[in-house]
């Protein structure tokens, strides 16, 4: 189910902080974890836009990004807010700042825990026929691959390969 919402205020919102306008704050939908990367690139998915949006009602994760202080000095604080099934928004335990170094290696592995469990935690489609019931299991394994270390992943694609080529 989709709505039309201001989603970007509302995740400022629910994630406790401000939007200073003087500064570039952003928040992202989070669709998956790239562990092997090592800063804010490692957060896979689309930027939320600001103004009105239509969004999927699921449950997901974002990370937002509020910046704060003067111009010259000033920091960012990165929280992650999870939006439940019935569509409402909560910050999590998941926050850090950018006031040294690394920000992203100190909740990468915590956000990847918790999307894994968010999709664990899915309802399981009940298939009809056996190529819907197969599409689905494929798409549930490639979010599973999408999880791994690049290196595990590619060692997973090729046994795939090998057990499909048989």
């Amino acid at each position: 189910m989709k709505q039309t919402r201001e989603l970007l205020a509302e995740l400022f919102k629910a994630s406790g902080d401000e939007q200073d306008r003087r500064f570039r704050n952003w928040a992202k939908f989070v669709e998956k974890v790239d562990q092997s990367i090592a800063n804010g690139y490692a957060f896979i998915g689309d930027l939320v836009h600001d103004g009105t949006i239509e969004v999927e009602i699921k449950p997901q994760l974002f990370l937002v990004a509020s910046v704060a202080g003067s111009m010259k000095y000033h920091s960012t604080t990165y929280t992650v807010v999870e939006m439940k099934a019935d569509g409402s928004l909560t910050e999590t335990a998941i926050h850090t700042t950018d006031e040294k170094p690394g920000w992203a290696l100190r909740i990468r592995d915590r956000v990847a825990d918790m999307l894994a469990q968010m999709q664990a935690a899915a309802p399981q489609i009940v298939a009809s026929d056996p190529l819907t019931a197969i599409r689905a299991e494929v798409n549930a394994l490639a979010q599973k691959l999408a999880a791994l270390p690049a290196e595990q992943r590619q060692e997973m694609i090729r046994i795939l390969n090998s057990v499909l080529t048989q």
